[in-house]
Parts: structure tokens; sequence; C-alpha cells
């Protein structure tokens, strides 16, 4: 470790070698190390993504490149067997060079550390992101009745009492632990919703797009980004492409997804979307901007409910990273006062016909001014740029170590 005492243990559960992962948690790690951090990088990742050599080789050497270690763990989905793996791992970083932080990302990783790594003397961030057991209760992953929920509900209790300082996505979210009285008032809180990596999400050349993509270009293209399921409303999401396309001659439908497709394909079918009007691909995720920057709007909407208003979809700061504008529903995180505050989409509080029409009509408002891809990329560049989000993790640890 450094000799200042910089040393950091960065603990995920959730992996680097996925998208959201990659696109999230290695611009942290170049924050760090740009503060002057010497950083070890601790992760789960799933085996297919292991074994995928080229895409394993390209993080490899961007962690090598910006002097990050990295101990990889194999995520078996079996949380015991992850559990065991993890604490034998944390203990053996931390005796062997002594960080002064453990940042871990997420719940299990905040357990895991608070068991194994802080006999060191070293100090727990916990990154909880969003209300992990709430998530899973409000996703239908989880029953009330489930002893699961009840067991990390406590643990989750304690992490907010005994940890050194605490992450969460949003203001609503920080304003909802206070007022719930989950956290004391007097523990340190940071604010940092998901950002994405804006050197690789920026608006792209037109004459950059992708072959298939080609013949959509110069409509007004529907774009639908990521993942389809558990939290997010699919037939809200078609009835609004369905909308679109029965409305206006010039709409298409693109969704990006490793999500089944014939699920989507066969739903937008029965809604009377002609197949050429759609494209459904799955693409690499250094490719999705080139897929996202032709689009006249991204759209997502996400079940609203108590745990959400933690959360901070990736997917936002992805769009306007490409200059795009957004249709999104309220309740989520702070999205309803970046989008419209800032006057970078819209925000739809019902689903049904009308209010889909007056969405696509204060859309097509806001398109009018020639300034609405600069002002999206503005808005990502100071409120949603995960290098700027490392900036302030490494902030926040060291006024941690400072106490």
């Amino acid at each position: 470790m450094s000799g200042d005492g910089k040393g950091l243990l960065f603990f995920s559960y959730d992996g680097v070698l996925g998208g959201p992962g990659r696109s999230q948690v290695l611009p942290y790690l170049r924050g760090y190390r740009e503060d002057g951090w010497s950083v070890h990088l601790l992760s789960y990742e799933k085996p297919h993504l292991l074994a995928e050599e080229g895409a394993r080789k390209a993080v490899e050497q961007e962690l090598a490149g910006r002097g990050v270690r990295w101990t990889v763990l194999p995520w078996r989905g079996r949380m015991l067997r992850d559990y065991l793996a993890g604490c034998e791992a944390v203990a053996r970083i931390v005796d062997a060079e002594k960080p002064a932080v453990l940042h871990a990302r997420s719940y299990v990783p905040a357990v895991i550390g608070r068991r194994s790594g802080l006999h060191r003397g070293a100090k727990l961030l916990f990154d909880m992101r969003g209300l992990w057991p709430d998530e899973r209760l409000e996703g239908g992953l989880w029953s009330r009745w489930n002893p699961l929920y009840h067991c990390w509900k406590r643990l989750e209790r304690t992490l907010l009492r005994t940890a050194d300082g605490v992450v969460v996505l949003s203001h609503a979210g920080a304003r909802l632990l206070r007022e719930e009285g989950l956290l004391p008032e007097d523990k340190p809180l940071e604010v940092i919703p998901c950002g994405a990596d804006l050197e690789r999400f920026r608006p792209m050349p037109a004459e950059s797009a992708p072959e298939d993509l080609r013949p959509f270009l110069g409509k007004r293209i529907w774009t639908f980004l990521g993942a389809t399921g558990t939290w997010y409303l699919l037939p809200e999401m078609l009835d609004f492409a369905a909308e679109a396309v029965r409305g206006d001659p010039e709409s298409r439908i693109l969704f990006l997804t490793e999500d089944p497709q014939r699920v989507i394909a066969e739903g937008l079918s029965a809604r009377g979307v002609p197949a050429d009007r759609v494209l459904i691909r799955r693409v690499s995720h250094a490719d999705v901007p080139l897929w996202i920057t032709p689009s006249h709007a991204g759209v997502f909407f996400i079940r609203s409910c108590r745990s959400k208003k933690a959360s901070c979809p990736t997917k936002l700061a992805e769009f306007l990273g490409c200059g795009v504008p957004v249709v999104v529903n309220g309740g989520i995180g702070d999205m309803d006062e970046t989008v419209v505050g800032n006057r970078v989409g819209v925000v739809l509080q019902d689903f049904g016909p009308a209010a889909s029409r007056q969405a696509r009509e204060r859309l097509a408002q806001l398109r009018v001014d020639p300034a609405i891809g600069t002002r999206c990329r503005t808005e990502a560049e100071c409120h949603l740029d995960s290098r700027e989000g490392g900036r302030t993790f490494s902030r926040f640890a060291a006024s941690l170590v400072s106490k």
C-alpha cells in the first residue's frame, strides 16, 4: 500500500466484466488512483464472463494500466459458499496490505468486510446502492415471510449503524433513511448517483452507426435499452412503443437487450406493430453508444415503490451522455427532478394512451430546440459522470480516514 496510509480494498459482488460494473466501477477506481490511493480490487465474476477471454483481457489491461491489483473470485450463486470464499479473501488481503479503507459495494461485501476486513483498523465505507432487501421483496423475489428478508433487514440496520460512512444513489433515498430512523443522525453520508463512463458514452457520428441500424436513420427511433424483467414494466413499454408507431408513420422501435427477443417481438406483434418497424438486438456494452446516439428518445419504465426511491438507473446516464433525451415514469429516485427540472426529457405519471400521446408531444417540443442534445450531455457531465463519482468517493474515503 502507499506510504501515506491511502490504501484501499474495493470489494464488489456484482463484478466488473459485465457492462454496468465496467461502466461504473472502473472509473471509480480511476478516481481513487488519480488521488493517490493504492487500490486492490476484489470482485466476484460470473464464469461465462470469465470465459470470454477478449473481454477479460481488456479489463485486466485497463486495471494494470491504472496500477490496480485485481483478485477474482468465481461467482457461484450460492450465497453461503460465496460468503466463505469472500471472508477468506478479504482477511488475506487485509492482513497482507493493511488498507485504510474497505469500500464495500452493496450488502454482501459489506457484511463480509465487517466480519473479516476490519480487524486491522480499516474504515468501512458502505456503498449500499439501493435498499437491496426491499428491492427483492417488492420485486417478487422474496416474500415478506422469507427468513432471508428479515435476516438481511437486521444486517442492514447493523451495517448502517456500524459503518464508518454510507453512500446512497439518490437524495430521495437519503431522506428516506433519515426520516425512517434507519441511519444515525451523525453518520457521514454521501449521495453519488449511478453514472456512466462518459469517455465511452458520448455522441457518436452518424456514419459510425451499425449496418443493421442504418435503415432506421432519419426516422424517430424510440430506444429501449437493457433489462426488461423484474423491475422494468415491459407491458407498459410495449404499449408505449405500439402507440408511438400507431400515431406516427416515421416512428421506429429499437430494443437493445440480452433478454429473450421472442417475448418482445411477440408482444409488439400482438399490439399491431409491423415487424419492419422493429429492431431487436443483443449488442456488446462497448457498442451501445453507436446504437443509441441516433435515437429520438430513450424509453424506460420502472415499477415505482418504496425501495425505488433509493434507485438511480444507469441507463439514464448512458442516454444523456450520448445526447439523447428520455421518456420515463415518475417516482424513481431523483429522476423527476433531473429530467423535468433540466428539460432533458419527459416524465409520465400514468401509462394510458392519452398520457403516451402527451409525452410524445412534449418530447417533440423539446426536440425543436437544437440545443437539446448539448443540454442532455451537459446534465450527464455535471451530475452523472462516473469519473466525477470516483473523485467524490475518494474525497469521502479520505474524510473517513481523517476522523
